[in-house]
This record gives structure tokens, sequence and C-alpha cells, in this order.
């Protein structure tokens, strides 16, 4: 009977034992499914993928891009990659997978972000690495990166590169250029010349061959941003393609018509100031010679006695009002010139104009 009671008693507590061991297993289980803790696993590398850095560079090229940042990576649109694409990232001296990203598109710019947390998981040293970029499970090419680390805060600080433009901005839109050569026809302006004629009058102009503009051929090689807007233009060459043929205008530089002029010559004494009238000189001091050609008097000779044919001033001068008094300049001061004698009116000729400096013509 003892026996069968202690029998009892040690199934009870095996059953016992067993039933808070299951209890226990099934705890345990339920940890585990229930976890937050993300779990990080590279995806089988591809075999297109170089094995070092040094393969890396030999075997692939640096791609095309606006900006590279520990966080951001900006493409070229000529690399045509295409919005919410997926791409791997690894990053050397051996490849370290760094994760998936999608690309995403700002202000017409192309780009991957997101990668600078798990860098600072990666055990990197200071320096220049490289990260390979992969789409559908082929090498795209390449991106350089900078690392240098603040032991005391930050593990990694983020030292951004431009890889084809200097000072990027990342929050600028894509500056990507596209060269073109242009052929253009632009105008070639004619010249004007002017040829001076004694037979016309001073200040009149006629133009006796009409100019012609000509035209050339320029060719230019021009630089357009993404959004078709000229933003550089060098010439190249250029050739006359028609040439082109000079104005031709007469101006007139004579001052009387030998067909229609006439003169008066005059003889008297000067003087500085005049009687209490005003109409004649108050003391003489020399005599004088003029002549007036329509209307328009000249002193011609100041002397004790001017000869005939002497003459030694071009002096212009007015007329009183209601006087025989001619009033000029002569040394820097005024002087009278009274005109006691003087000829009958005369047809002014070319031997007139050459004695007394006249610039005439005939018209």
């Amino acid at each position: 009977m003892i026996i069968i009671i202690v029998c009892v008693v040690l199934i009870l507590i095996i059953a016992f034992v067993l039933i808070f061991i299951g209890r226990n297993n099934s705890s345990s289980d339920g940890n585990l499914l229930d976890s937050n803790e993300p779990v990080l696993t590279d995806p089988e590398q591809p075999s297109s993928l170089a094995s070092d850095t040094e393969e890396l560079l030999n075997t692939y090229k640096k791609l095309d891009t606006i900006s590279v940042s520990l966080d951001k990576i900006s493409f070229a649109n000529s690399l045509g990659i295409e919005v919410g694409s997926k791409m791997d990232v690894y990053v050397y001296s051996t490849p370290k997978f760094v994760g998936t990203f999608e690309v995403m598109e700002e202000n017409g710019v192309k780009y991957i972000t997101g990668m600078k947390q798990v860098l600072d998981a990666i055990d990197l040293e200071d320096g220049e690495h490289h990260l390979a970029l992969l789409l559908n499970g082929e090498v795209l090419g390449y991106v350089s990166i900078t690392i240098s680390r603040d032991h005391e805060d930050n593990p990694i600080t983020e030292e951004e590169t431009s890889e084809n433009t200097e000072d990027s901005d990342e929050s600028l839109p894509s500056v990507e250029t596209k060269e073109e050569v242009a052929v253009e026809i632009e105008p070639v302006s004619y010249q004007t010349k002017e040829v001076q004629e004694v037979n016309m009058k001073r200040g009149e102009r006629k133009v006796t061959t009409a100019g012609v503009e000509g035209s050339k051929e320029v060719t230019y090689k021009v630089a357009y941003d993404n959004s078709h807007r000229e933003i550089k233009r060098e010439k190249l060459s250029e050739k006359i393609t028609k040439n082109s043929v000079d104005e031709v205008v007469m101006v007139g530089i004579s001052d009387y018509n030998i067909n229609t002029s006439t003169y008066v010559e005059y003889a008297g004494p000067l003087c500085k100031t005049l009687n209490s009238i005003g109409n004649m000189c108050d003391e003489t001091e020399m005599n004088f010679k003029a002549i007036s050609v329509d209307s328009n008097p000249i002193i011609t000779c100041i002397a004790e006695k001017c000869l005939t044919n002497q003459v030694n001033e071009h002096i212009s001068a007015t007329w009183k009002p209601n006087s025989a008094l001619l009033e000029a300049t002569y040394q820097g001061e005024t002087r009278y010139f009274f005109t006691n004698k003087a000829t009958d009116t005369q047809k002014l000729t070319l031997e007139d104009c050459e004695k007394y400096g006249l610039a005439c013509g005939s018209w």
C-alpha cells in the first residue's frame, strides 16, 4: 500500500515538473516572436560586385553626379535613372552592404538618401571610401565619400563632395548643360564715307551712293540648361556671304556761290572810341580795308596805309545800327571802323575768293 502511494506521488511530481517546463518554453517562444529588434541580413552579393577597392576602381566608372554626401547622392540626369527604382549600396574597402534605397526626385534632380545611419554603425577608417551602386543586381558605377570621425560626440563628421560642380548646393535644381553648334546669318553694317564738295553750300549733304548691308555666316557653340535656356555662347568662326556697300555722302564746304554772290569794298580809319553822338571816330589810330560779301563784312587789312591789293587780316565784323560804322574785335579789344569810302557792288569771282581767302564754289 505504501509503495502504491509513493508511486502516485512520484507520478504527480513528474507531471507537475513537465507542465512547468512546457509553460516556460512557450513563454520563451512568445518573447522571440514579439521582439521589435531589427535583424539586418546582407543579400546574396551579386557575382558582378568587385571584391576590393582596387578592382572596383579599375573595373567600373565613376558616376556623373550633382553632389555626394554621406546621406544623399544626387545624380546627373544623363544617367537616365528612373524614379522609384531600387538601388543597392555597398561600401568598400571590401564590400559591406549598406542598404537598398529608393530613387526619389526633387526639383528635377534624382537622388537617394538615408545612408548615414548605416554608415555610422560600420567601422570605417577616416579618409576616402567608395560606394558601389547597383541597379537590378548590376553595378551602375561608384561614387567617392570622405569620412572623418569626431570621437567625442559624433562618430562621423559629414564632408560633402561635388563630383561635377564647384560649391555644390543640393537645394539647387540640376544645372546639367547641353551644347549645340548653331549657324546664324547676321547683318554686316555698311560704313558712311563723307566727301568734301566745294561746289555745295557749307552744311548741305547729298547721298551719291546708297549704303547696302551685307551678311555673314557665324558659327557658335551654344550651351543650354535643362530647361533649354541659353546660358553661354562662344563664337567658333564667321565668313562673309555678302559684301556690304559703303554709303557715300557729299558735304558742302563753300560759303559763297560765284554764280550769285556780290561784294562791296570799304576803306577808312579805325578807333577805340566814338564821338558823343556815336556815329564817328573820336580819335583815329590806323586805317583799314574791308569787303562785304552778300552783306557779310570782313576786315581784310589794318595798317598805317593799306595798299591796293594788301590783305593781312580776316576778321568778321558787324554793322553798327544806323551808321556807317563796322564793329569788330582786334587784339582783344573792340574797335570801330568808319567806312568813308566804298566801291560799287561787284560780282564775286574765283580770283576775289582766292585774294581774300574766301571759301567759294559754283552751284
